[in-house]
């Protein structure tokens, strides 16, 4: 195990809500922020960071940013937690700004507008702008990398005096950032949530059964076996072999044919879940009661790794910070194909071996 202090040694911001609270950093840029296993041997930092003394009005470049706002990724050996690059990004105030691994070794930087792919040793392989409209009041797009790591999709919303919500979808190439014209069942497959349905809206069990398409182009549904179905998040594929869904205080682990796997003995709130080869990793929290509704804070609990092929916990990582919110991170997390477990809690990013 190894730890670094990120704003000691490479002058990060404090990770989390806490920043904001204590007022040095106010806007949508200070919660753009986390951290990304790219490959085995290789961990991503990055965090929006501040110029003041660049001017927010300007002009601008492709990813709609004047140069007051930058992306800072720091690329960290998994090993010995030792720098082997860096990069910074001009990116918008106001845009979303973040890392997507794809597959060996590659990434994706989106900075506001703009999409770039880089290889496995940062080289520049191909960029593309997302959707924009110079006439809405109002837009966004939302950016997501299918489980395989081979095809990007994006989905675009907007909002026009005329017209008050246009969207649309495209599915990139994560190799070239080229559309796919046609896509396939294939293209989308294992892939649960949104994207197989929009691009197959018929697909959808008659009765609203969650799912995905097979590697064979079947759509497979899933018998969540939940009494309340309000409860339902969301599918999470967190490795090539599991999916998880936390719903109602409980954790259940579906193969990738539908089968249960485990119906994990858990009763705590689930904030996120990463996955490696054999474990899982659950960002848990507890929410007070709060009869008179005074807004009172989440507890975060930590962060739990299971081995899931065990079907054991196999250690607890306890959390120092306060959560304000139950929607606000103070514990950023990520699990290495080798099942590495990377945390960052305000400052301090840690490294484990469970």
């Amino acid at each position: 195990m190894w730890k670094v202090d990120l704003i000691a040694q490479y002058k990060f911001r404090w990770f989390g809500v806490l920043a904001n609270v204590k007022g040095h950093h106010q806007g949508a840029w200070s919660w753009q922020q986390g951290l990304a296993f790219v490959s085995r041997e290789m961990l991503a930092v990055y965090q929006v960071e501040e110029n003041p003394d660049v001017p927010e009005v300007g002009s601008r470049d492709a990813s709609g940013g004047t140069g007051r706002y930058f992306l800072q990724i720091l690329f960290l050996a998994a090993n010995d937690g030792k720098q082997l690059g860096a990069m910074y990004l001009t990116t918008p105030g106001t845009g979303s700004s973040r890392l997507y691994p794809t597959h060996d070794g590659r990434f994706l930087i989106r900075t506001g507008e703009l999409l770039r792919l880089y290889s496995a040793d940062f080289q520049k392989l191909a960029e593309q702008s997302l959707p924009h409209s110079l006439t809405a009041t109002s837009q966004g797009s939302d950016v997501a990398v299918s489980p395989s790591g081979r095809t990007v999709y994006i989905d675009y919303t907007a909002s026009y005096p005329t017209q008050p919500l246009v969207r649309g979808h495209a599915l990139l190439d994560a190799d070239s950032l080229e559309t796919i014209a046609n896509p396939t069942p294939a293209d989308l497959a294992l892939w649960p949530g949104g994207p197989a349905i929009r691009f197959f809206p018929n697909a959808m069990s008659p009765i609203g059964l969650p799912g995905w398409f097979t590697l064979l182009g079947e759509w497979q549904t899933v018998d969540l076996w939940l009494k309340d179905p309000f409860c339902y998040s969301g599918f999470h594929r967190i490795t090539p072999e599991v999916y998880g869904v936390a719903a109602c205080n409980r954790l259940r682990l579906f193969a990738p044919n539908g089968h249960l796997l485990w119906d994990v003995p858990y009763t705590d709130n689930v904030a996120s879940l990463r996955g490696g080869q054999d474990f899982i990793a659950v960002e848990s929290y507890h929410i007070p009661a709060d009869p008179f509704d005074l807004g009172l804070p989440a507890t975060p609990l930590g962060i739990k790794v299971y081995n899931w092929k065990k079907k054991s916990e196999v250690c607890m990582i306890q959390a120092s910070l306060e959560r304000p919110h139950e929607h606000w991170p103070s514990i950023f997390h990520d699990v290495s194909p080798r099942d590495a477990v990377a945390v960052i809690e305000g400052s301090e990013l840690s490294f484990y071996r469970p």
